[in-house]
């Protein structure tokens, strides 16, 4: 797998970052390979490897490792290696600008790869075929194979593939003058690199993008398009992509007339270049550079860029950049008035120019050669695809054995795993219906538990009620007779008749708090009118024993009840008003009771003095733990809202 994503990227991805730099070369007769000597495949591999570190550093020395790879991956029959080799090799000739050795190679490989009927191989050679034939100016058959190889990569859903081959069409377009179709093949090469989230793709449309924009002199779009792409880059630390869009940007402000700025990112783009060692860009910056100081007749500054930038084309042979330059020192030398330079810079840049159209001129006669090695090579194909397809077939019955075989394991590996879920889950589920009978057995008993406990208080206070009425008042009623018999005799102590009468007054007031003990304990009013009216009665009583006003209201009609629930709300009732009395220093009192549909809402409002809810200290007494317990055992909830000098307000909701 390793091997076919490098094998992939040196198809598509190297040929777009090639410049064209043509050369007049003949066909290269050397044979491929350095010798005789049997390599394994991963030493194959290693050559292809190292041959490809070397083709921009040390382009002879990485065409001596690829041929030994092709030559190595020949004898031992390696097809995939000797693909990647003729690739590899077809590369290196391209960076040497050898276009006619390039096409040689590229097409070798091409017939490998149908061969071996790999239609990515396939679309990736033509796509290499394509991009060299674009490089010597042969557009009609660079078209040609590049719509092939997209068709190719359309059928096989590959995003990326199709992308590249928009991109280079469009370039094509582009060098065409053809506008309309270049900004079309940009703009769905575009949408396809966002698709497959490529920002190094989206980044190289952006630039061609910007170069469109700047042919057809809108500035402002070629300037965000060319930004974007400076941002896209530098966020993946593209520094080869970044030499290229800088220059574009510098020849953008020096459209604009921003020299400075076009300096700057022109000095950029060198700096780049130099960066990742390549001299091809590095000769266009500068030549741009010294066309700039052309321009702002700064003449000292001119010269020895122009020279060193084509230095830098010879260097690495390619003759286009020679002959832009050249072109240039011609325009220079005019501008300067040295008609001599000017006249001899010219001849060379015509003679270069006449080179490069022979150069496509062979490369269509080398185009003929090809196909007629391509007919001479059929029949060998047809006899070794014939005998692929009988090993196939032989291979086609052994799979199909496995694959009953595997079919049979999978499916009672299935039945297996079915059967073992389908018991987990049982016994998932039988435990899951105990522990909810569990639940409820156990919800039940506290149920019960607490309508025992409930029964019971109620009982013991009827009990003490009705014993605290019947002896309890018996006896004070008998304290009174006699103490009344005192005011008709003259007792031989002579008690003064004040004394007597604070007896009387005494009495009756033992004999009304008896009253409410007795009736708070067990009240009658509960019991024959029900929850409202029991509590109407009750805020009655507070009002006549004390001096509080109680303002009480009931909204929405009661529903039935239990008794017990009844008597549990009428006890929080007690103990809300009681708290009130007791401890809150009010004047006035608010109490409500809301049935709203299956909820019963108790809020009680007071002026009092308030006190502080979190304070650990307000939670010890009896009274508010006994509220919300038996709120709690009714499923209700309690909320105390109270600030210290401000009254406090106290909501009780619970369902019913």
């Amino acid at each position: 797998m390793k091997n076919l994503f490098f094998y992939v990227f040196c198809l598509i991805i190297l040929p777009i970052a090639v410049f064209p730099r043509p050369e007049n070369h003949l066909f290269d007769p050397e044979k491929p390979g350095m010798g005789n000597r049997p390599l394994t495949k991963e030493q194959v591999d290693l050559m292809c490897q190292v041959c490809w570190d070397h083709t921009y550093s040390n382009p002879r020395l990485a065409l001596r490792y690829g041929k030994e790879a092709v030559a190595g991956a020949g004898s031992i029959a390696y097809l995939h290696g000797s693909v990647k080799a003729h690739n590899l090799i077809g590369i290196v000739y391209d960076v040497l600008a050898i276009f006619d050795s390039a096409l040689y190679h590229y097409h070798h490989a091409h017939d490998l790869s149908l061969i071996k009927a790999d239609t990515a191989m396939i679309a990736s050679n033509l796509t290499n075929i394509g991009l060299t034939h674009w490089h010597t100016g042969n557009f009609r058959e660079a078209l040609s194979y590049l719509f092939q190889a997209l068709s190719l990569f359309e059928t096989r859903r590959n995003k990326y593939g199709q992308a590249a081959c928009l991109n280079n069409i469009g370039l094509i377009y582009l060098d065409l003058k053809n506008h309309q179709r270049a900004l079309r093949s940009f703009h769905q090469s575009l949408a396809l690199y966002k698709a497959i989230n490529n920002p190094l793709g989206e980044g190289a449309v952006c630039t061609n993008l910007g170069r469109l924009w700047t042919d057809k002199n809108d500035y402002q779009k070629a300037h965000g398009y060319l930004l974007q792409s400076l941002n896209i880059k530098s966020g993946e630390n593209d520094t080869y992509g970044l030499a290229i869009t800088c220059r574009h940007l510098g020849n953008l402000m020096k459209h604009q007339k921003k020299y400075e700025q076009a300096k700057d990112f022109l000095l950029q783009s060198i700096g780049y270049a130099q960066q990742v060692n390549d001299p091809g860009e590095e000769s266009s910056s500068l030549l741009q550079l010294a066309d700039l100081y052309r321009l702002t007749i700064n003449y000292n500054q001119v010269l020895p860029l122009a020279l060193k930038a084509l230095e830098l084309a010879r260097n690495i042979k390619s003759r286009k950049l020679e002959g832009d330059v050249y072109e240039f020192l011609a325009d220079y030398y005019q501008q300067t008035g040295n008609t001599k330079l000017s006249y001899s810079s010219f001849r060379k840049h015509k003679e270069i120019e006449g080179e490069m159209v022979n150069a496509s001129r062979i490369n269509q006669l080398l185009d003929l050669e090809m196909q007629m090695l391509s007919k001479r090579k059929a029949d060998e194909i047809a006899q070794l695809n014939r005998q692929k397809n009988v090993q196939e077939l032989l291979i086609d019955k052994q799979q199909l054995v496995l694959r009953q075989r595997n079919l049979l394991l999978m499916v009672a590996a299935a039945i297996l795993l079915l059967t073992l879920v389908s018991v987990f889950f049982i016994i998932r589920e039988i435990r899951l219906r105990q522990k909810r009978r569990t639940q409820s057995q156990l919800l039940q008993l506290r149920e019960n538990q607490l309508r025992e406990v409930l029964e019971a208080e109620l009982g013991e206070r009827k009990r003490i009620g009705e014993e605290l009425h019947d002896s309890l008042g018996q006896s004070l009623s008998l304290i009174k007779l006699n103490v009344s018999a005192l005011t008709d005799t003259k007792p031989a102590n002579n008690l003064p008749d004040p004394m007597v009468a604070n007896l009387l007054k005494l009495v009756d007031g033992a004999f009304t708090e008896l009253r409410t003990i007795s009736h708070n304990m067990a009240p009658i009013m509960l019991k024959e009118k029900g929850l409202t009216e029991a509590v109407r009665d009750l805020t009655n009583r507070l009002i006549e024993s004390s001096r509080l006003n109680i303002d009480f209201g009931i909204t929405g009609t009661q529903p039935p009840l239990p008794p017990l629930t009844e008597h549990s709300l009428y006890r929080v009732v007690q103990e809300i008003l009681n708290n009130i009395i007791h401890h809150s220093q009010a004047s006035s009192v608010c109490f409500q009771m809301i049935f709203d549909q299956n909820e019963l809402t108790i809020m009680a409002e007071d002026n009092g003095c308030g006190f502080n809810p979190e304070n650990p200290d307000n939670h010890k007494g009896m009274g508010l733990n006994n509220i919300r317990k038996r709120v709690a055992n009714l499923q209700g909830h309690v909320d105390i809202d109270s600030v210290i000098g401000r009254g406090t307000t106290i909501t009780i909701t619970l369902p019913l």
